[in-house]
């Protein structure tokens, strides 16, 4: 294939999506277009990306930081956001995870000429998969929630659907099972509309791992049996290795012990095929476990050890001096060039900085603080049950968005926000937290001032009506109220379980946490009142 043709498209994630297929083809391609052109980003890139799906982390991470760095030269901000967050890539696999937010986080200061939005939601969300991997769930939530809440901006169902999966990967770690449930439902549609089978592949791998976990094997079973199955048809090797993996554990637990060794190499096999190493591992461990059960004590031992050997070869690296001598050069390059621009531009500079502070904490579609704003509000107030605290979700939006479309969502969405805008005081910190759920902090409220002001806020939704499109829309909104208590995250929960209850108990009311049960319920014949 040549480079011609690749070069019409560039800088889309087509091309590198494509060059995963035939990785081989596009590196020897770009190699010898290479030495009539050392420095082209381009080329650098395609051979980067090349080794990288080829397994070959190490030559990848050697090409992508010489394309970091003619990038850099040449100011090319489109082609240097797919070198750093293929450079996130590699340190992930790695395991050097902070070198990967670091790259994930230079590429979203990167001003871009095109594509702007979607770059910086998918950025996001791998993000939010890095910190998935260090089990800093609270930090992975957050971009996760950020990630979704651009994408739905741009409406862009195949990265919602994406971050889905992110996010079921976040609820499933938080044994958030029944949350994870309903998402992964959601995604298996969306991928079947857009048939995106490798999505497809991801989900029904996702969901036998959670059918698994709440002990409905028949159901794993069946969920693994299509990623198997779809797998095979278009010769997805991930696939074929995971889902046979998968359908191992699943009859070790079973006791079907022959049938579980035959699909535990069957996926050994395939991942030594194809070069693939992180999956050897869980593998090796997998086949461990089962020579245990049978009581085959020293093959599970060597097992057992070579899983270990592997884990640690993978994450600690016998090439780690030419690893780190490269980012060292990397550093050294970057801080020189740092130092050159802030000197020529230190008064842009300063101003950009400011810029990108803003735009870090605010939602792009409200205007109102995200979650990572709202956070770094929190130093300011003190636990100890002095403050409220508030979470609102809009009653059916999913009515609204599948009725009058994505765009009369977000219209709702920013008429919500400046009507709390206008209806709160300034002191309180307004948040988007969620896809249609807002979090509110109360400074200097006792809780029944919290639910006074939730009561006010429901009262004034539900009598103003929006106008989209000659269509009169009328919301209302659920509340769960409680006060800063414990730490941030405790407090969260309360709020959700009382927003949770209100949901199940009508709708359109107010959920104290004092005893979990409606505080103000609403009832068309009658005024609100306390409950009992």
């Amino acid at each position: 294939m040549s480079i011609v043709y690749i070069k019409n498209k560039l800088y889309t994630y087509d091309l590198y999506n494509h060059i995963s297929y035939e990785p081989r083809l596009y590196l020897n391609d770009a190699i010898v277009k290479l030495d009539d052109d050392i420095n082209n980003i381009e080329l650098l890139n395609i051979i980067a990306y090349s080794y990288f799906y080829l397994n070959d982390f190490y030559n990848s991470l050697d090409y992508a930081l010489r394309a970091y760095k003619a990038a850099e030269n040449k100011s090319s901000s489109d082609e240097l956001y797919y070198t750093c967050n293929l450079l996130g890539h590699i340190y992930r696999y790695l395991g050097i995870y902070e070198s990967s937010a670091q790259y994930y986080m230079t590429s979203l200061q990167l001003s871009l000429s095109y594509h702007a939005q979607e770059k910086r939601c998918t950025t996001l969300r791998h993000l939010a998969t890095t910190y998935i991997d260090i089990n800093m769930f609270s930090s992975a939530l957050d971009y996760a929630i950020e990630s979704l809440q651009l994408a739905q901006l741009i409406n862009s169902y195949k990265l919602i659907a994406d971050i889905d999966v992110t996010l079921c990967r976040i609820y499933i770690q938080n044994k958030a099972y029944e949350k994870a449930f309903k998402l992964s439902e959601t995604v298996i549609g969306l991928y079947q509309s857009l048939n995106d089978q490798k999505g497809l592949i991801r989900i029904y791998l996702l969901t036998g791992d959670l059918q698994g976990l709440t002990n409905n094997f028949t159901l794993s079973n069946i969920y693994y049996e299509k990623s198997l199955s779809l797998s095979k048809q278009i010769r997805h090797n991930y696939g074929l290795i995971n889902a046979n993996y998968a359908l191992g554990c699943l009859f070790i637990k079973k006791s079907r012990y022959s049938k579980a060794k035959y699909l535990l190499e069957k996926s050994l096999m395939l991942a030594n095929r194809y070069n693939i190493q992180r999956p050897k591992i869980a593998i090796y461990y997998a086949l461990s476990d089962l020579h245990e059960q049978e009581n085959h004590y020293k093959q599970a031992f060597n097992l057992y050890k070579t899983a270990t050997e592997l884990n640690n070869n993978i994450n600690s690296f016998k090439y780690r001096e030419s690893i780190y001598k490269l980012q060292d050069d990397y550093k050294k390059n970057r801080e020189e060039t740092q130092l050159r621009l802030y000197s020529e531009q230190n008064q842009t500079l300063e101003m950009l900085n400011k810029q990108l502070k803003k735009e870090v904490q605010l939602d792009p579609l409200t205007n109102l603080l995200n979650r990572r704003g709202l956070r770094f509000t929190l130093e300011k107030y003190s636990f100890d049950g002095t403050h409220g605290l508030i979470l609102c979700d809009i009653d059916d939006f999913k009515n609204v968005n599948d009725t009058y479309g994505h765009q009369c969502g977000d219209y709702i969405l920013i008429q919500l926000s400046k009507v709390l805008k206008n209806i709160c005081p300034p002191s309180f910190k307004i948040s988007r937290w969620g896809g249609e759920e807002f979090l509110i902090i109360l400074p200097n409220s006792s809780l029944d001032e919290s639910v006074k002001q939730a009561e006010n806020i429901r009262n004034h939704v539900e009598s103003i009506s929006n106008s989209y499109r000659q269509h009169n829309i009328h919301i209302t909104l659920t509340f769960g109220v409680t006060s800063l208590l414990d730490n941030f995250e405790h407090s969260v929960d309360i709020v959700d379980q009382c927003l949770y209850i209100g949901k199940n108990s009508g709708r359109n009311k107010v959920i104290s946490h004092t005893n979990l049960s409606p505080i103000h319920e609403l009832d068309s014949k009658s005024t609100s009142q306390y409950a009992t």
